[in-house]
């Protein structure tokens, strides 16, 4: 039970309608510069478009295609599409207030300066700070 109240503690944000784009990670309180968020293991594979088609539905792909990362060749899934991954829904802003710091087993986002309650997270997808894996989808 006390890991339970200890993430209860750790709560920064919530999932909500975005000022920027679609759905967006939202403070729902004050967040102090170089504060973690949240993690992002890679366990995600590239799946040809090709591949998809031959096995699954088209409805279900188009369902996919605005959760995940993707390009005109395929999507990059992760390894169970019905855990909800944060990440999908950080929006980019030049302006950004959270990093991200890979290795080689995940992704982990930290915010850059203090946020407060009421202000989306965003990430400069641009810049080296974020996965570089997901820059070629996402940003047009």
């Amino acid at each position: 039970m006390e890991s339970i109240i200890q993430q209860c503690r750790d709560k920064y944000f919530k999932l909500a309608p975005s000022k920027i784009h679609g759905i967006g990670i939202i403070a729902i309180r004050s967040i102090s510069k170089d504060t973690f968020l949240f993690e992002d293991p890679i366990k995600a594979q590239f799946i040809p478009y090709e591949t998809l088609y031959s096995g699954v539905q088209k409805g279900v792909i188009k369902s996919l295609n605005k959760h995940f990362a993707h390009n005109k060749e395929g999507i990059e899934l992760p390894t169970n599409i019905n855990y909800i991954q944060f990440v999908n829904f950080i929006n980019h802003s030049k302006q950004h207030n959270t990093r991200c710091i890979s290795d080689l087993h995940s992704n982990k986002y930290y915010t850059n300066r203090r946020i407060q309650n009421g202000e989306e997270l965003c990430i400069n997808y641009l810049e080296d700070d974020y996965c570089p894996s997901c820059i070629d989808f996402k940003v047009k």
